[in-house]
């Protein structure tokens, strides 16, 4: 049923970044020149639905209470939902992607992204940002620009939940088992609370501490931090723990942006089983009571209303993801006052081959003549895959990930796997020519996100 699909909807966005429920008054698109466009140019979720146009929601999840930085967005993600293909796209968003930011009228500087929605909520601080940045809306209106900038998807939506609110919507159900896709560890997890514990120093101890922590923060203040531990398998976690197991960012098995996106999936899905499988529709109200002090959006609930009376019967979306890391379209850099910092791998604000992957993973027709690429290294040449990676960029392909290469590291030749059977002949054989390969096999898809896996030999290395 179109009401219980857009349930799971509901659900994923709320563990991410709020609740769809609320009775608020809707609010337009960001618009950089502070005008808002009238309420009647906003579609309806209900319309995007009957009509199925695709339309996108931005998500965030912050820590909320009153500690520094209460603001800042830890997660972010966009829920592209396609009621066309049925499928849910979520695409990841690293908190540290360097970003412009309008905080005077139209102008401003660049910001990690994940300053965004603080900015927004912060009106005293920022008293001459555009109007549409400013009130209950003013933060999730200036984050959904600043996402609009990096991905080049208009945000018809946002919703924002704290960390509470999370941990809320797992227990309310109870729990949920989740897979996990590999063993690790996390020996740098923080503690709430315990930011600024000296961990029985004294203040005249800090400047030596300091100086410990830029090697290791946990050796200078091990009470400020736990240590995570998760088996390979399927666990059940309540909110507190799948907390963690999202959140975690320092493990030397699973620390990745992908493996992170990955992981946040992993709950989503374990979400949507359990929904479906409770019958949760009659226990919405109560839900949303228990998270009123938790979210903020600007999706009203009309929209909610006139979708839960549709009764057309639909098949289960499909929930895929993409996450922007250093693997695909970023890279790292430093700032002028020496912050971390990733960028597009062209360059600070040039964002147009990010956008053409993005709108690629979301178009499957587009697929056939600009298909999805991995890259694998096959070979023990670090960087090799950056060069392929530029190479079929040269020639307008799509190179939208590197993985690792399983078997041992010396491939003689560069092996494209296509899982794709679709892809135009004439686009199979200029990937070829660019690796100067005929060793191309077709393979049935095992659920791959991408269309073609190029797995880099040492006859590459050697062109």
């Amino acid at each position: 049923m179109v009401k219980k699909i857009f349930l799971v909807i509901l659900l994923m966005v709320s563990l991410y970044a709020g609740w769809l429920f609320l009775d608020r008054r809707a609010a337009a698109p960001a618009d950089p020149t502070g005008k808002t466009p009238k309420q009647a140019e906003v579609k309806s979720l209900a319309d995007h639905f009957r009509q199925k146009v695709p339309f996108n929601v931005l998500l965030l999840g912050y820590g909320g209470g009153s500690h520094e930085g209460t603001y800042l967005t830890d997660s972010m993600m966009v829920a592209h939902v396609d009621p066309g293909e049925k499928t849910v796209t979520l695409i990841s968003i690293p908190r540290d992607t360097w970003v412009k930011i309008p905080t005077k009228g139209q102008e401003g500087g660049y910001w990690k992204i994940n300053a965004a929605y603080a900015l927004g909520v912060d009106d005293r601080g920022y008293p001459n940002k555009a109007g549409i940045y400013k009130g209950v809306n003013g933060g999730g209106n200036l984050a959904k620009y600043a996402v609009e900038q990096v991905t080049g998807l208009t945000i018809e939506r946002y919703v924002a939940l704290d960390f509470n609110g999370f941990k809320k919507t797992i227990d309310f159900l109870g729990g949920v088992d989740v897979k996990v896709e590999k063993t690790f560890d996390d020996f740098e997890y923080p503690i709430a609370g315990h930011e600024t514990d000296l961990c029985g120093k004294t203040p005249q101890d800090l400047p030596e501490l300091q100086k410990v922590a830029t090697v290791s923060a946990v050796a200078a203040f091990p009470c400020r931090y736990e240590r995570l531990h998760f088996d390979a398998g399927v666990a059940r976690m309540d909110g507190a723990t799948a907390l963690k197991f999202v959140r975690s960012r320092h493990s030397s098995q699973d620390g990745s942006d992908f493996g992170r996106a990955l992981r946040q999936k992993n709950v989503i899905l374990a979400v949507r089983n359990k929904v479906l499988s409770l019958g949760f529709i009659p226990k919405i109200l109560g839900f949303i009571t228990t998270l009123s002090s938790s979210l903020r959006t600007d999706t009203s609930a009309s929209d909610i209303k006139d979708l839960l009376t549709q009764s057309n019967s639909a098949k289960d979306y499909e929930i895929r993801s993409l996450a922007l890391t250093t693997e695909n379209f970023l890279k790292v850099g430093f700032s002028a006052d020496g912050q971390y910092i990733l960028t597009a791998k062209e360059g600070i604000g040039q964002w147009q081959s990010l956008q053409a992957g993005i709108k690629a993973f979301l178009d499957p027709a587009s697929r056939l003549t600009s298909p999805l690429i991995q890259i694998n290294n096959g070979t023990a040449n670090a960087g090799l895959s950056e060069a392929a990676a530029g190479a079929l960029r040269a020639g307008g392909f799509n190179a939208v990930s590197f993985g690792s290469y399983s078997g041992k590291k010396g491939l003689l030749k560069t092996e494209i796997t296509v899982f794709n059977p679709k892809i135009d002949t004439k686009i199979l054989r200029q990937i070829q020519n660019v690796f100067a390969t005929s060793n191309l096999v077709n393979k049935d898809s095992a659920g791959e996100s991408y269309d073609i896996l190029i797995t880099l030999g040492n006859d590459f290395k050697a062109k």
